[in-house]
């Protein structure tokens, strides 16, 4: 994931020509959205990886040891902690390319 990071986009833009003509998604919303996505979503996930693992493990123990299902733990404790981590993906220039606007 790191590596996408650090290619040119325009490398990577390259074979998503002929895969979107195959798929006959030139010029569509669709396909434009599956381009967007594919390059955001792996630099979104590596960034919450790190917010999801610096949970401490003695929370989430302790939410099990007083009576909270996993699931629990996960929506009452962990998500709520890492939340604000959402936040950075979401304001990330990756879910801009190029030169597209998505602020207006």
């Amino acid at each position: 994931m790191l590596v996408m990071r650090m290619a040119p986009r325009m490398v990577l833009v390259v074979p998503y020509y002929p895969m979107m003509q195959r798929l006959g998604l030139l010029d569509t919303y669709t396909g434009l959205v599956l381009a967007y996505i594919s390059f955001a979503l792996p630099f979104s996930i590596w960034l919450l990886i790190g917010f999801f693992v610096d949970v401490p493990i003695d929370v989430e123990e302790a939410a099990l040891i007083d009576g909270c299902s996993p699931l629990g733990v996960l929506v009452r404790i962990v998500i709520p902690i890492a939340a604000p981590a959402s936040w950075s993906p979401r304001s990330s220039p990756s879910w801009c390319p190029g030169t597209s606007s998505c602020s207006r």
